[in-house]
């Protein structure tokens, strides 16, 4: 007697994994863009943390008057040690460009808000 698996046996064991991984697998590929994205907001994160302090820091240049807007340029929070070079895009692996602008406005308790990194050629208003 021979032991061991007949060919319709092993198609079949194939033909199961292999919609087992198509179904699958989008899952995964979900899960690792939703982690790009999370790491992403991470960065800006820590980007608005260095803008925060940097506008604590220069209060005297920015003052928390209501409903003011300010605008700064990533230069300027890398020129003054918060940030450091070179600031990278974790979803696109890319550089970011230092002179993009960040938006902040003062809200209604006197508090820096709303940080917004705005793309190239956007005004700040």
């Amino acid at each position: 007697m021979k032991k061991g698996f007949t060919l319709i046996e092993m198609i079949a064991v194939v033909g199961i994994i292999g919609i087992m991984s198509l179904l699958v697998m989008p899952l995964i590929i979900n899960q690792i863009g939703e982690k790009k994205d999370e790491i992403s907001e991470t960065t800006y994160d820590v980007i608005f943390a260095a803008a925060d302090l940097y506008l604590n820091d220069n209060v005297a240049t920015y003052p928390k008057q209501v409903n003011a807007v300010y605008c700064i340029k990533l230069e300027e929070l890398v020129n003054s040690g918060n940030l450091k070079k070179p600031l990278k895009d974790v979803t696109t692996g890319k550089l970011l460009d230092t002179s993009r602008y960040l938006r902040v406005e003062v809200n209604a308790y006197a508090e820096y808000d709303n940080y917004e990194i705005l793309d190239k050629g956007e005004s700040c208003s």
